[in-house]
């Protein structure tokens, strides 16, 4: 059920005039009252209605996109269906980015809230318990993917990571190659940390050490490219007494800057080396030699999502649960050949 000012107002114990001083920073409230409204909202899952007076209808004819990044060939041909879906159909979609970040997407989702939006789709199923509350509360269909969760939020239009990492990890172990390492700042990206369990689980399989190599902020917002930091990821792997003889990176671009990265150490990609991608960009497919990745049909899950999005809008009693498996390919290319 949707809460209501009046229902902040009741539990703090105070008037909805002294809630809505509150909630738009009325200076004239006590400190007293103000930390109640403040709990009650808490407490209540509260979002204000930004957009109350000037609805005529219960529609907003509004979707929310919420995404890691703004941009991306992965999160592009995921949002392509999706606001070709939706446009077809009288809304609007507006996307909002979380930089891989909870508390930023927390803000990002109570932002389509404020403004009612009608459903929301959202890349990932790992949120805060703020922002799981919060959807919860305002009760408007979601719809999450790139994952593999069936006790989420809402139905999930996905795949399975782990076994793309577990994929992967077995092409490299079939091809001969024992030292096998695996780069990227995976903490911070529940998908990739699902890739991770994966290639340790395969490891562990064939009864060889893992070797992990975790980067810091990778996924960080500076002024340094993927490329570059795939070359830094070469540097840093040829460190120690042995270089790897497998590299397995955390999307394609890192691992173009690590075959540039050996190339400029003499290091032959694949006669000494073996290194993957994940994503199947363009850059796999063009770079020299071409790049071993997973493939996953990322437009397919923003038009079954987009779907599943529409149903539930338009069919209160569509199923608000259950989980739609795109799979995924393991494409082998020039960088993986023995």
């Amino acid at each position: 059920m949707t809460v209501r000012l009046v229902d902040v107002a009741k539990l703090a114990g105070v008037s909805p005039m002294t809630v809505s001083r509150v909630v738009h920073d009325h200076p004239h409230v006590s400190p007293r009252k103000a930390a109640a409204v403040h709990d009650a909202i808490a407490r209540l899952g509260y979002v204000e209605n930004h957009n109350a007076r000037a609805l005529t209808s219960k529609r907003s004819h509004l979707i929310g996109l919420v995404s890691p990044v703004f941009a991306g060939e992965w999160v592009a041909e995921t949002a392509r269906p999706v606001f070709s879906h939706f446009s077809a159909a009288g809304y609007k979609v507006l996307q909002g980015v979380t930089k891989h970040s909870k508390e930023e997407e927390q803000d990002v989702i109570r932002s389509f809230l404020q403004m009612r939006a009608d459903g929301l789709i959202v890349i990932g199923t790992q949120h805060a318990k703020r922002t799981r509350d919060q959807l919860k509360t305002a009760g408007v269909p979601v719809v999450e993917c790139w994952d593999h969760k069936r006790a989420a939020l809402g139905p999930v239009v996905g795949f399975s990571n782990l076994d793309a990492g577990r994929a992967i990890t077995r092409h490299m172990i079939n091809r001969g190659r024992q030292d096998i390492a695996m780069f990227g700042d995976t903490r911070r990206v529940p998908r990739a940390e699902q890739r991770l369990k994966g290639y340790l689980a395969e490891m562990q399989r064939a009864g060889l050490p893992p070797r992990v190599i975790r980067l810091a902020g990778y996924y960080g917002y500076g002024d340094e490219s993927f490329y570059r930091i795939g070359e830094t990821c070469f540097e840093i792997a040829s460190r120690g007494t042995h270089l790897p003889d497998a590299l397995i990176m955390m999307n394609d671009e890192l691992a173009a800057g690590a075959i540039y990265g050996a190339k400029a150490a003499g290091v032959g990609v694949p006669r000494d080396l073996l290194i993957s991608g994940y994503g199947d960009t363009e850059i796999a497919r063009i770079f020299s030699p071409s790049i071993t990745t997973i493939r996953v049909p990322w437009a397919q899950i923003g038009e079954r999502a987009a779907r599943r999005l529409h149903d539930r809008i338009e069919n209160p009693d569509a199923p608000a649960s259950g989980f739609e498996d795109v799979g995924f390919e393991l494409v082998s290319r020039e960088s993986t050949a023995v």
